[in-house]
């Protein structure tokens, strides 16, 4: 990802077949770290290097492509991590804990192995002190590492960042995190950036709705235009007749606009099956076999991981906490005439513990043909945690 993409209160997400599954999260309710020391710097490039390591490993990543990930993880992203919980004065809105990062496998509807990804809220050491809105060390990082991959397309991220990135802190939201980034690691060593914008401090700012924020600045991107925003347009009608739900964040892929996606979040605070259903199916504009196959096998999924009923309109036990409900994310590219829409499973909040998710997880996965990967998924898992 809560304004954020979320994976921290939702460690596993699920669209029509398709899994995201964490690999560094404690969703068990009440957990606390132990008390330690804080780490240093080297103590933190190990753990990190060796981590990122065995989960390339694992994943079967080419022995070349591998290397290529581990440095750059190492060079480029650990600089950017603060240090430990215990002593940093920046709280990442990225996770509960506060930690500035978070890894997942992503397995696709086919046989092949897991692709890695990463998202992470760069953080300085001036990060909460003398930056106290944590300005300069999400903008060096995007000078120094994600404007230099070869892939990186900047149109968007200067319009949006120009929009949504202000100085000024909004003390209701809770936090003060302002932009995300996540990495998608190919197997043959590309690496796919994209950047995510909260866009309730400039709302606020403005004294206008999330929404109003959102559709001004999107209507005004580059590429933009009446003829091509008709996914957009939907989108305007959808939210609008939509009760219980929070818009959270814009997302974009740092790609040209002709092709990249924008993506956005938003929070429903109804936790029955049947409004994942009308929510997933676009409010029942998105019926197509394949995608309803997918639906079904996402409530079974959704039954075995909260052990509910099949009754579809009952809603899991209520919560107070800020990211409680189910985040999901609608994405469309340019030209497209609807938009997708994807959620994440609100384990973190809804499950009984980490050992159950990791079980109901792991049934799932190998009913989908992935019981390779996912035993070493659960190898990590029992490694790491």
């Amino acid at each position: 990802m809560g304004a954020r993409r979320d994976r921290n209160q939702v460690p596993v997400s699920c669209c029509a077949g398709t899994v995201n599954v964490p690999i560094l999260r404690k969703s068990l309710p009440g957990f606390r770290y132990p008390s330690r020391p804080a780490r240093t710097q080297k103590d933190t490039e190990t753990i990190s290097s060796d981590l990122f390591k065995l989960l390339f490993r694992s994943a079967d990543y080419p022995s070349q492509s591998q290397n290529s990930a581990i440095s750059f993880f190492r060079h480029n992203i650990i600089p950017y991590l603060g240090g430990s919980i215990e002593t940093s004065q920046w709280h990442s809105f990225m996770t509960d804990d506060g930690t500035p990062i978070e890894l997942s496998w992503d397995w696709s509807n086919s046989q092949t192995p897991p692709n890695i990804r990463f998202s992470l809220e760069p953080i300085g050491p001036q990060s909460g002190s003398r930056d106290p809105s944590n300005l300069l060390a999400p903008k060096e990082f995007q000078d120094r590492v994600v404007a230099q991959l070869p892939s990186t397309k900047l149109e968007w991220f200067d319009h949006f960042s120009r929009d949504f990135v202000v100085g000024q802190n909004n003390h209701a939201e809770g936090h003060s995190s302002k932009l995300f980034y996540a990495f998608d690691m190919k197997r043959n060593g590309d690496m796919i950036a994209k950047a995510y914008f909260l866009p309730r401090f400039k709302a606020a700012l403005q004294r206008i709705s999330v929404w109003d924020a959102i559709q001004s600045s999107v209507r005004k991107a580059p590429g933009c235009t009446s003829q091509n925003l008709h996914a957009f347009d939907a989108l305007h009608e959808f939210f609008h007749q939509e009760q219980d739900i929070d818009l959270e964040m814009l997302s974009i892929d740092l790609g040209s606009p002709t092709t990249s996606r924008i993506k956005i979040y938003f929070r429903s605070h109804r936790t029955d099956f049947a409004s994942v259903k009308r929510i997933m199916t676009f409010n029942g504009t998105r019926t197509g076999p394949k995608h309803m196959e997918g639906i079904q096998k996402l409530h079974k999924l959704w039954m075995s991981i909260f052990e509910c009923s099949a009754l579809m309109e009952a809603p899991l036990p209520s919560k107070s906490h800020r990211t409680a409900g189910v985040l999901y994310y609608a994405d469309f590219r340019l030209g497209d005439e609807l938009p997708k829409v994807k959620l994440y499973i609100p384990v973190r909040h809804y499950a009984r513990s980490d050992s159950h998710i990791c079980q109901a997880v792991t049934t799932f996965q190998v009913q989908q043909g992935h019981g390779k990967y996912v035993q070493r998924y659960k190898n990590i898992l029992a490694e790491t945690l």
